[in-house]
């Protein structure tokens, strides 16, 4: 049979489960130098409401004037090219989730965390990164789906191989 892996969704569910493990503890990186982002004043207060969810998630960012925000640190496998895009989404998600449960809320920026942590689409991979994505997937609880319930991989049968070749 032949297994054909969607890089980013594997990469992602690795990502999830690895960050429910560790809910409790998201290992970040903290910046020798903090990074200013530039926010509305309603984003530096959506963000000032929820700074404990942010904490958890490995975000340690707080207001440095009425729209400034330093960020001080983020999840390690957030790149901080990425921080603007990261901390704008889980805003705009917040924003648009007012009455949502807080464990749906964790549940969610759970998820948004690994997507946007996960290795994209198309990007190249060498061998040992592509071993070591497929052990780590297959040691997870569902390989076959991402958190969002895509499918990870799709499996050809020798059978449906044979059929694509006029071989049968």
């Amino acid at each position: 049979d032949l297994f054909l892996i969607d890089q980013h969704a594997a990469h992602e569910r690795v990502l999830y489960d690895k960050l429910v493990r560790k809910q409790d503890n998201i290992p970040s990186q903290q910046f020798l130098v903090p990074l200013f982002l530039d926010l509305t004043p309603q984003e530096i207060s959506l963000l000032e409401e929820h700074r404990k969810t942010f904490l958890e998630l490995g975000v340690d960012a707080e207001a440095a004037g009425e729209t400034t925000l330093r960020i001080s640190s983020l999840p390690a496998d957030v790149k901080d090219s990425e921080a603007e895009g990261f901390i704008g989404d889980i805003l705009t998600m917040l924003g648009e989730l007012k009455n949502i449960a807080p464990q749906d809320l964790r549940r969610k920026v759970l998820y948004f965390t690994a997507c946007h942590g996960a290795i994209k689409a198309g990007e190249i991979m060498n061998m040992r990164q592509m071993k070591n994505l497929i052990l780590d997937l297959f040691n997870t609880e569902h390989p076959f789906t991402c958190p969002h319930g895509r499918p990870c991989m799709v499996q050809i049968t020798s059978e449906e191989l044979y059929k694509m070749f006029k071989r049968t």
